[in-house]
């Protein structure tokens, strides 16, 4: 049961986005902690209509959206409607928020890495 809960979500991006190009954690903690399926919903699209509203500003400077599977997201959605227990709400919420941070860092890592190559050549 656990790996069809966490057969790899698509939506930790969409947070990964907004960490890397706002500097801003407050999607990242609100899903984390979310204490129902309609919070942990309403916080998912608060954040990708931020994302969206970023994208339409041509607000992207540090990150290539184009590799987010917006059907995925879709799917996410419905995967977070079907939330049976409290105990599987935890678990979805921490897994995205987790997976975000880890993505979000990851990206950061990669850019500092490229930028001290720069100035050392």
């Amino acid at each position: 049961m656990l790996n069809e809960i966490f057969h790899r979500f698509e939506f930790p991006k969409v947070l990964a986005a907004l960490i890397v190009e706002r500097e801003d954690y407050s999607h990242v903690d609100k899903i984390g902690y979310a204490q129902s399926k309609d919070l942990l919903m309403f916080h998912a699209r608060e954040a990708l209509r931020d994302l969206q509203t970023l994208i339409r500003l041509g607000g992207l400077q540090r990150l290539d959206v184009s590799q987010i599977d917006y059907e995925r997201i879709e799917r996410d959605f419905q995967r977070m409607a079907n939330i049976k227990t409290s105990r599987e709400l935890r678990e979805v919420a921490s897994f995205i928020s987790g997976e975000a941070l880890a993505l979000a860092a990851k990206s950061i890592t990669r850019r500092e890495k490229a930028s001290v190559k720069e100035e050392t050549t």
